[in-house]
């Protein structure tokens, strides 16, 4: 415990967790406040990463006039002739001049990997001013529909004392993830040595969810983008399912989400926001994963609760970012009466950081619950809740 309690938090660094006590960490890392502000740019911007995010970082700093000088990427050879990165120099990182090294901020686009030690592993190559992408895109909150980079600096009594209650629902596998979460969130910190806990690859399908599937789910896919979700899905069931109900209300995602939910059977799309009551929203179109409910937006759009649906509903999935505790309160009903499985993102604002494990575990009762974080960088942290009786049928 002394040892915990002795440690110094310094943002952006890494600590060695060992064998220590999961409720000591967790009292070091809520109980410490810490002085995280965000990144704002103030010099030419290179991009560390060519991917989803890169592309997501280069369509941010495109909205908001900031020139992205250079791409920086492995596989560099690959990305050149990409519409996206057509007007700016595309270098692997051997190429890059010691000028842009130590005159230009890198901005890391890459949460597929513990990002400390690839900071640490930068700064050795000589880059002088490394931040990561949520970092600078917190700066700019209120000027684009982007809320994955929220930080928590100070936490109440009372966002100790819930964050403790949600800690002592989970299994030890569980309460790491979460840790995670926190140390994240509120400290900029790494757990050394918990990287093979996080899998990229099996965001709202872990094993324990997969394991209790059957031919006849009705999987309600809220926040369905352009069908990947349902892709896996189907394919996970091996195209047996009662239906699919997908919801998604940006223009641009549901022309992709029609042409795969055409190919489906007892599928079908409600172009609808989802919420606490039926009523209209303020709506953020074309900013492909962050299009959302966004206050101040000139476009509408309609918004149902799940319980209008009238479904039985065997696994809800929820991905609304930050909308999603507002759309567990207009699916009580719907809960209450079907049980569903329930896997909701808790990552785009501080509401998941307790406010949404808590909603779910006062809504229902005789359910399991876990949490996973999925990527780097505080992202891809789902919490989920199985009803036990579905465990059970697997035994019986």
């Amino acid at each position: 415990m002394n040892a915990v309690r002795n440690a110094k938090i310094e943002p952006y660094t890494a600590i060695s967790i060992g064998g220590r006590n999961n409720i000591e960490l967790l009292d070091f890392l809520i109980e410490e406040d810490s002085n995280l502000t965000p990144r704002k740019v103030d010099k030419s911007i290179v991009i560390y990463g060519g991917g989803k995010l890169g592309e997501m970082a280069k369509s941010f700093f495109d909205q908001l006039n900031i020139k992205v000088s250079y791409l920086v990427d492995q596989h560099a050879e690959d990305l050149q002739n990409k519409d996206v990165w057509k007007d700016i120099s595309v270098n692997p990182p051997a190429d890059v001049p010691s000028f842009v090294k130590e005159n230009m901020l890198l901005v890391v686009c890459i949460v597929t990997v513990p990002l400390i030690p690839l900071k640490e592993d930068l700064q050795k190559a000589g880059w002088m001013d490394v931040a990561f992408f949520y970092d600078v895109c917190e700066a700019y909150r209120g000027h684009y529909p982007l809320n994955n980079g929220w930080m928590k600096p100070t936490l109440s009594k009372n966002d100790q004392d819930n964050i403790k209650r949600v800690f002592s629902t989970l299994d030890f596998e569980s309460q790491r993830h979460y840790l995670q979460f926190i140390a994240w969130r509120k400290h900029r910190l790494e757990l050394a040595g918990e990287s093979s806990r996080i899998n990229i690859h099996n965001r709202f399908f872990i094993p324990e969810i997969e394991s209790v599937f059957t031919n006849n789910e009705c999987f309600f896919d809220a926040g369905a983008h352009v069908g990947t979700v349902i892709d896996t899905f189907t394919k996970l069931v091996d195209g047996s399912f009662r239906t699919i109900i997908a919801v998604e209300p940006d223009i641009e995602n549901l022309k992709a989400l029609r042409q795969k939910v055409a190919q489906l059977h007892s599928s079908r799309i409600s172009d609808c926001a989802l919420g606490e009551r039926n009523t209209t929203g303020e709506f953020e179109h074309g900013y492909g994963f962050s299009s959302q409910l966004s206050e101040g937006s000139r476009t509408f759009v309609t918004v149902k609760t799940i319980d209008s649906f009238k479904e039985n509903i065997t696994f809800l999935k929820l991905h609304l970012e930050g909308a999603e505790l507002g759309a567990l309160k207009g699916a009580t009903k719907t809960i209450a009466q079907h049980r569903p499985i329930i896997a909701v993102t808790v990552y785009h604002n501080d509401e998941g950081l307790w406010e949404i494990p808590k909603f779910i575990m006062n809504l229902v009762t005789d359910y399991c619950f876990l949490f996973r974080v999925h990527c780097w960088a505080g992202t891809g942290a789902v919490f989920y809740a199985i009803p036990n009786e579905r465990k059970k049928s697997l035994i019986n």
